[in-house]
């Protein structure tokens, strides 16, 4: 939450390391060009009110890329400048949606750019 909170605050982009595992794994479509692999966010108990949860998904810019190299719930470690998009997404999970006030969770959406193979590695298969 503090990488995001820096990084939002930022007015100038810098490079940052994350550690984390494949969730999911998306080729490019018609409505977005870029592959992309989406980090698995973290457990976080629910609060009352909001509960931000961090959201990473890798945008795969270089061409050369080869997805099938990576598969689900493989252990990565990635480096590159993160863009945080302008809004971030809530989403009320099943359990809570018939409450009169109903926990949320407000995902805190960012992506990373991947413009070389090197900038992701796999820490284990």
């Amino acid at each position: 939450m503090k990488a995001y909170q820096n990084i939002k605050n930022s007015k100038t982009p810098y490079p940052i390391c994350l550690h984390g595992v494949i969730s999911k794994i998306t080729s490019a479509t018609k409505d977005f060009k870029y592959p992309k692999i989406k980090l698995h966010s973290p457990y976080v108990e629910l609060r009352n009110g909001k509960t931000p949860v961090r959201s990473i998904e890798l945008l795969i810019a270089d061409e050369k890329f080869d997805l099938n190299e990576f598969a689900e719930d493989q252990e990565i470690l990635v480096y590159g400048l993160i863009k945080i998009p302008s809004s971030s997404k809530e989403w009320i999970p099943s359990g809570e949606r018939d409450k009169e006030e109903p926990k949320k969770i407000i995902f805190l959406n960012m992506n990373v750019w991947i413009n070389h193979n090197r900038q992701i590695a796999k820490l284990r298969i």
